[in-house]
């Protein structure tokens, strides 16, 4: 190419050769070769970036952004790239607008290495949809064999994730695994495998796939103490939520509230602060609002700085379930549903609709919690996220409009209480489960009672077998309650 006069061209070559060279004495040459063809080919600051590895910039920031520690000390960066990715990845500020800057700007940057920055940026500031478009074109584009592939469907998992869409993330997570070379790359194929892992965990945890247990013992020992917090924290999220929809809301609180320290500081300065409103239900739940109070104050500032449509939502439906029945939640849950995009994260925005909807109802509102209700429930069965369907459902039963009753009839909520006291679960686990009191699900089955034709609670497996089939419900607790 030099021979021909192709400077640029060879200069490219290169800087890819380099980049994908093992052997770091060998890479160093090449590299020196690029920076040299840039400098003949007019190129001044493509010269300058060559001087400092983007490889080994990136494995500084893959292992800070793995750790949560946004206090790592980087050289100083030879040029503007280098410096507003390194700003983008550990610091919620954006001076001047350099990262919306960067979009536009540095096409001189082979396109799979374009590609991975702005997609690791996009994914580090919540920003989903256009991770998934950088992403995507970053493992398309990247030649086999490289690094680039991998870490790039690596973060694409987690954004499909992100967005809701489960099976999209499972996917990517497999071809990352499928993809990754572990002789060539060692430590950061290690890093990928462990996050694929558990992407894989985090699906089949919350769709309770029989294999859930063991994708949760794989994803755990590929975890490093202390150097996967990223992949740690979004597993004890994945528990957290469905121990919280199961009405285990103690073992929520638990899971949820390592995200932050004793003195209440994230252990990740991005990711640990998506889990405030599951922790603010699970804490809700369990009448221990003060407890988190402080934790979502001291986001706010967080919240402010990051400018993030989602951190800001989850912030709001936080503040809401704080705020309980007193009439300032209802501000707070249009807030989180105004943010502009918000679609984008849909199980997210599902489970503020659902919050809303149901403090719409407890509110004798039901009309209005009905067509968000309705809403969630969609995104929950697309999703296979049956344990969240089957609550919508039941919500939805509740806030159904008002009908004659017939006295030799079951009414929608009491044909959810009937059948899942028929398969064993307690009073109080029915009104976890559905959203109710255990007095209520006490007078439901009352009534339901004289209406089947039985007089005690172990008979109604046999007196309503369609009812029973009906419902898509899990076993639970087996002792029995009159």
């Amino acid at each position: 190419m030099t021979r021909t006069g192709r400077t640029r061209a060879a200069t490219y070559a290169l800087a890819l050769a380099a980049a994908r060279t093992p052997d770091p004495e060998r890479a160093a040459g090449r590299r020196h070769l690029a920076a040299h063809q840039a400098r003949l080919s007019g190129e001044p600051a493509w010269e300058s970036r060559l001087g400092t590895s983007l490889e080994n910039l990136g494995q500084r920031l893959r292992t800070a952004w793995l750790r949560g520690d946004n206090t790592i000390r980087l050289e100083p960066a030879p040029n503007e790239l280098m410096a507003t990715w390194a700003q983008a990845v550990l610091h919620d500020t954006d001076p001047g607008g350099a990262v919306q800057r960067l979009i536009n700007e540095h096409d001189s940057l082979a396109p799979d290495e374009r590609s991975i920055v702005l997609g690791t940026i996009a994914a580090t500031r919540h920003e989903t949809v256009p991770a998934v478009r950088h992403l995507t074109r970053a493992a398309t584009v990247a030649p086999p064999g490289g690094l680039i592939r991998p870490i790039a469907l690596g973060a694409l998992a987690w954004a499909h994730f992100d967005s809701g869409d489960l099976d999209a993330a499972r996917a990517a997570a497999e071809r990352t695994i499928e993809a990754g070379d572990a002789d060539r790359h060692g430590v950061a194929t290690a890093d990928t495998r462990a996050g694929a892992l558990a992407t894989l965990a985090a699906v089949a945890v919350l769709r309770e796939e029989p294999d859930a247990a063991d994708r949760l013992g794989d994803a755990r020992d590929a975890l490093q103490p202390g150097h996967h917090v990223l992949h740690d924290l979004r597993l004890d999220r994945a528990q957290g939520l469905i121990a919280g929809i199961r009405g285990e809301h103690a073992l929520a609180f638990h899971r949820l509230r390592r995200h932050y320290d004793g003195a209440g500081r994230p252990l990740h300065h991005r990711i640990s602060d998506l889990c405030l409103a599951d922790l603010a239900l699970a804490g809700a739940a369990l009448g221990r609002t003060a407890a988190i109070d402080d934790l979502v104050e001291a986001a706010g500032s967080r919240v402010r700085t990051l400018r993030s449509a989602r951190l800001s939502a989850i912030w709001h439906r936080a503040r809401a379930l704080l705020a309980g029945p007193d009439p300032a939640a209802e501000a707070f849950f249009r807030l989180a549903l105004a943010e502009p995009g918000g679609d984008q994260w849909a199980f997210e925005r599902a489970l503020t609709r659902m919050d809303y909807a149901i403090w719409l109802r407890r509110r004798q509102r039901p009309a209005e919690s009905r067509p968000l209700l309705s809403a969630a429930r969609d995104v929950f069965a697309a999703a296979g996220l049956h344990a969240w369907r089957d609550r919508a459902e039941a919500e939805l039963a509740a806030a159904a409009s008002p009908k004659t009753p017939k006295s030799d009839v079951l009414s929608p909520q009491q044909r959810q209480v009937v059948t899942l006291a028929a398969q064993g679960l307690t009073n109080a686990l029915i009104a976890a489960r559905l959203g109710i009191s255990a007095r209520t699900v006490s007078t439901h089955l009352s009534r339901a009672y004289p209406i089947l034709g039985v007089t005690r609670r172990a008979q109604l497996r046999t007196a309503q077998p369609r009812t029973v089939q009906s419902f898509d419900g899990r076993h639970g607790d087996q002792d029995s309650q009159t």
